[in-house]
């Protein structure tokens, strides 16, 4: 056969798929007969697809919440199959054991899912994270700024979370060549901020109580030079506790000993009833071994016992502000408010990495 007759069959072969794709779809979907056009459409019709499909997923697992049927932890947790990022305590059952340990890291200390895919100049990104005001304007403005131009966007919420599915074009001058640079990138750009003094990413804490924490906060810091962040999560992956988030995120935060020095971290994970409270040496020395302590043992409690979240987080923050002013122990909030379960055994771990140190509750049920 000669190679004009090749390429006529080919010609042909390839009109009639696209006949076949252009009848699969809505007219509305393609508005000439041209080839362009009718792949155009057919991309926007998958991801359209695509879209309905993540929401009946979504509300697929909230019904059966509902109907006290085990389901998993977050919504659209099966459109993610290796993310480089993730919030999640169970993973794809197709992830390999080398990928869980060179990712643990990420996954622990993670506020936010993503997961990017590239295929030579393209990438596909899903974002899963709750709902924050101005978020969708951030996500695309920031990825014009890193070069990554938007192709297809789509936008699937459920209740408070938002689930982003993205397809980008890798410019030429963009300075991100791989997954991880990409995943990276966006997770800086809508990870937990340090400088925010409360991340309440359990949403678990009022207004009055964030607003009254930073305006404590931000005073400590203006008078001491003594920085306090409150972080609260709903649920840790399987391998990490509150010890290793906290230590985790002092370190990403401040990786130096001389900007950690004054640094304190204070974490709630409020479906494992954990709390852990850690620092720089100057931030340990200027509270004290025994507020730490008490402030673990004593506050925490409030949290894992009653579900009391703002009380348990202002309560310590006030404890701590006071220990670093050099003022009385407030002492233990507890006592007036809380029942002891007869059923719970308190447990307490210490824990002292280089200059700093760690105080770790968990209540066993």
């Amino acid at each position: 056969m000669t190679h004009i007759a090749v390429e006529r069959n080919r010609r042909k072969q390839m009109n009639e798929y696209l006949s076949v794709l252009r009848s699969l779809m809505p007219e509305s979907y393609v508005q000439r007969g041209d080839q362009a056009s009718i792949i155009g459409g057919a991309i926007n019709f998958v991801k359209e697809l695509e879209q309905r499909l993540q929401l009946l997923g979504a509300q697929k697992e909230t019904s059966e919440k509902s109907d006290g049927v085990e389901a998993s932890s977050l919504p659209f947790s099966e459109f993610f199959t290796f993310p480089q990022y993730s919030t999640s305590s169970t993973r794809c059952e197709n992830s390999v054991a080398a990928m869980n340990e060179t990712m643990s890291a990420k996954q622990s200390t993670s506020v936010v899912d993503i997961e990017v895919t590239m295929v030579e100049s393209h990438a596909n990104l899903k974002i899963r994270s709750k709902r924050r005001p101005k978020q969708l304007l951030k996500v695309v403005s920031g990825l014009l700024t890193m070069r990554l131009t938007i192709l297809h966007l789509n936008v699937t919420t459920l209740h408070q979370i938002v689930l982003y599915s993205l397809s980008v074009k890798v410019e030429d001058d963009c300075k991100l060549s791989s997954v991880d640079e990409i995943a990276t990138a966006v997770y800086e750009m809508l990870g937990p901020p340090k400088d925010s003094y409360v991340v309440d990413d359990a949403s678990v804490l009022s207004r009055v109580t964030k607003s009254d924490l930073r305006q404590l906060l931000s005073d400590l810091e203006a008078r001491k030079n003594f920085k306090i962040n409150f972080i609260t999560v709903r649920k840790l992956t399987s391998k990490a506790d509150a010890f290793e988030y906290a230590d985790q995120i002092l370190e990403k935060w401040y990786p130096t000993v001389e900007e950690g020095n004054n640094k304190g971290i204070v974490v709630l994970v409020t479906s494992q009833k954990e709390g852990a409270v850690t620092g720089g040496p100057g931030f340990v020395q200027a509270v004290g071994e025994s507020v730490l302590d008490s402030t673990v043992s004593e506050n925490l409690p409030v949290l894992a016992t009653e579900e009391k979240y703002n009380e348990a987080v202002f309560s310590s923050a006030k404890r701590l502000v006071a220990a670093i002013d050099g003022l009385p122990d407030l002492g233990d909030p507890s006592s007036r408010t809380i029942r002891e379960n007869p059923t719970s055994k308190p447990g307490k771990k210490q824990k002292r990495r280089g200059g700093s140190s760690l105080w770790w509750l968990e209540v066993f049920w």
